[in-house]
Parts: C-alpha cells; structure tokens; sequence
C-alpha cells in the first residue's frame, strides 16, 4: 500500500488510511440513520414547515451533498492480478463514479420538500417518497 501511497495525488482520498474519510463516514452514518428513522415519518405524517426539524434535514442534506462532491475525489478499491489495490487516478475514479452511484445520489439530493415550500404547491408531496426510497443506499 506505500507504494501506491506515494502516487496517490495530495488531494484523493483513501478511505482505509484517512482519518478524515473515517470521521466523514461517521457522520454520512449518523445521516443514514436519519433518513431511515426521522424522513418517513416527517414525510409521511407531519405537515411541512419552518421549525427545527426541517432545518436538520436540509443540514442532512448538505451532508449528503459534500458526500456526493467528495466522491469524485475518493479512490476505490479493484481487484489486479496483485489483488485488491486502491485506485487513485482521477481519470479512472471519475467514470467509476458516474456509472455507478453518481444518478441515484443526484436524485436522492432534489430537496423536493424546500421546492414545495417555495413553490406554494402541494404537487411535489407525491415526489418525496423518491427522497425517502433513495437515500438509504
């Protein structure tokens, strides 16, 4: 793994020896949990408003928007001849994003409930349940 540590440019992230990548995976949990005990039941049975609650879920959201931004940056893991090796080339970890789970966490991301509350139409209630199902990958 050193060898392939000197190569890595200053700026790709390697998820196993990053303290930082530690810390935000904590934090992208913690986020996960949200989404799965909280958002069902604030889209489901509460009504949309300014309070506390909504401000947390657009912070969840900037989370899960840094996420999706850093993931550009983050080398992932593929298996060689040598074995499993970490790739940190940006012209590899790019497309390896985009075609895998780059769409969904785009989507994921529309703040459906921010559009309704600015729009003054009830017509983007139908489209949450898009927010609920996809974040939870």
């Amino acid at each position: 793994t050193k060898q392939f540590s000197a190569e890595k440019p200053w700026y790709v992230i390697n998820p196993d020896s990053n303290w930082f990548a530690t810390c935000w995976q904590c934090a992208t949990f913690v986020g996960m949990i949200f989404v799965a005990l909280i958002t069902p039941i604030q889209v489901g049975l509460l009504q949309l408003r300014l309070d506390a609650l909504f401000v947390v879920s657009i912070f969840i959201d900037l989370i899960f928007f840094v996420d999706m931004i850093l993931q550009f940056i983050t080398a992932y893991s593929r298996r060689t001849v040598r074995g499993v090796e970490w790739e940190v080339r940006l012209n590899r970890i790019v497309p390896q994003y985009l075609k895998t789970w780059f769409f969904l966490d785009f989507i994921t991301l529309i703040p459906f409930d921010l559009i309704s509350m600015t729009s003054g139409q009830d017509a983007m209630t139908e489209m949450k349940s898009i927010k609920v199902n996809g974040e939870t990958e």
